[in-house]
């Protein structure tokens, strides 16, 4: 009965080869994660910062109104035309020209709207740039926490269903060790075995009822975990596949890793696209010392009154030219600090191409001494299997002592709750390569949730 139920747990943890829950948890952990909603936030504000980059390369248009009231001496125009006009009246003999005009300089209202164009405004094309790779690191950034929380979601996922089944195994001994207990005690009656071997089957029992005990607070501690990392009720009920998640893995060759990691690694395309935003910043910086061009587009009104009619309005097209000659060698400044950053950042994305090397290569062989672990682990269990089989039969005969047939059981749930470890570790050991070489295509699933 015994080797029937770890055979059937084994078959469970090995053949299939589809994890349609744990792919969707995967989905939902994408969605809700806090940690992933912020990023998600961030790359938010860096595109909208893109946008108020590229606004200052476009035309603006604003309405300006001023009205002035005016006290003190001021500059009226017709103090100075008023005199003139009255003696042109005297000699002429008539009043064809006004005496009483009110000019003040500047006019109390002035009312326009304003068009600006820049035409050439380098500092504004390189900070569009600079905005441009940031939002793109932030992108990369946000793709980098993806992989390591679909890396977690697995990892989690299969530690509680290991811990799922591992609880299932001992229930399944504990009902032979019951069974055990219930033929001593009647052999102890019928007076046909000593008091030592119920003692003996009880002591066996109550060990495998403590360590089932165990097993069942690391099931329940893996459930809490992951449904924090989901964002979930920690009591949330988990789902898992009949397969338990664990399918006919194949593992990619280590150059086909290796490729796949440098290529794929969103870390290394942070540090391009910052590597990108420095360089930009080095441009923008030099671009200080060159001159920046304009032209505005008014049209309005203006005067003492407020009249909006083709008397009182005006038009004026300026061209704006303005160039930085001294401010005290702060943009040279500047310039030096971007020269020294986009160094630095080329120094780290040498340092973390070697690092992710040398990560994919540890993973890597991680998983080949895992899927190996899991032969020899399954040569294991067939050995136990058979053993115990054959000292079930002879004790069941009475050929056998009892202490044979506990020690046959004990090695049979070792090897039992080995497969299971080794099996789960291997799956384990995979979601890491997964991460570590980029082998998850986050596409496929961010496009599978907007379905």
């Amino acid at each position: 009965m015994l080797a029937k139920a770890v055979a059937l747990l084994v078959i469970a943890t090995a053949s299939a080869s589809a994890s349609p829950y744990m792919d969707e948890y995967v989905r939902l952990g994408l969605q809700q994660n806090s940690e992933i909603q912020q990023q998600r936030l961030q790359y938010a504000e860096s595109r909208s910062a893109v946008t108020e980059a590229r606004a200052n390369l476009l035309p603006s248009l604003s309405l300006e109104s001023r009205y002035s009231d005016f006290h003190g001496n001021m500059l009226n125009v017709g103090d100075l035309i008023n005199p003139a006009y009255a003696a042109l009246n005297q000699l002429t003999g008539t009043s064809r020209f006004p005496t009483s005009l009110d000019l003040t300089i500047p006019q109390k209202q002035q009312t326009t709207l304003r068009l600006t164009q820049p035409l050439f405004e380098p500092r504004a094309l390189y900070n569009f740039r600079i905005r441009r790779y940031l939002r793109d690191l932030e992108s990369a950034r946000l793709k980098t926490s993806e992989r390591s929380l679909v890396r977690d979601i697995k990892t989690a996922y299969l530690g509680y269903a290991k811990s799922v089944r591992v609880v299932e195994l001992y229930d399944q001994t504990i009902s032979v060790l019951e069974e055990n207990v219930r033929v001593s005690q009647k052999l102890v009656d019928n007076q046909k075995a000593t008091l030592d071997v119920l003692y003996r089957a009880k002591a066996e029992l109550n060990d495998l009822k403590q360590k089932r005990s165990e097993a069942e607070l690391q099931r329940s501690d893996a459930a809490r975990y992951f449904n924090f990392l989901l964002k979930r009720s920690l009591d949330a009920p988990i789902l898992l596949d009949v397969d338990s998640a664990i399918g006919a893995i194949e593992v990619p060759g280590v150059d086909s890793a290796l490729a796949r990691g440098l290529a794929h690694r969103d870390e290394l395309h942070q540090l391009t696209y910052g590597l990108r935003a420095a360089s930009n910043s080095i441009k923008l910086n030099n671009a200080a010392f060159y001159p920046t061009l304009s032209v505005a587009l008014d049209y309005g009104y203006q005067g003492n009154d407020y009249r909006f009619d083709r008397d009182d309005d005006l038009t004026t097209v300026s061209l704006v030219a303005t160039w930085n000659l001294f401010n005290g060698g702060r943009d040279a400044a500047r310039r030096q600090q971007a020269v020294l950053e986009s160094e630095r950042l080329r120094l780290q994305q040498d340092e973390v191409r070697r690092q992710i090397e040398m990560q994919i290569r540890q993973t890597y062989d991680a998983v080949l001494v895992a899927r190996q672990s899991v032969s020899t682990a399954a040569d294991r269990l067939t050995s136990a299997q058979r053993s115990f089989e054959l000292v079930s039969r002879r004790f069941a005969e009475g050929m056998a002592p009892q202490v044979e047939f506990l020690d046959a059981r004990a090695n049979l749930t070792s090897a039992g709750i080995n497969q299971i470890l080794t099996t789960y570790d291997f799956a384990v050991r995979y979601a890491q390569l997964e991460q570590a070489a980029a082998l998850v295509d986050l596409q496929t699933i961010t496009a599978d949730q907007d379905k």
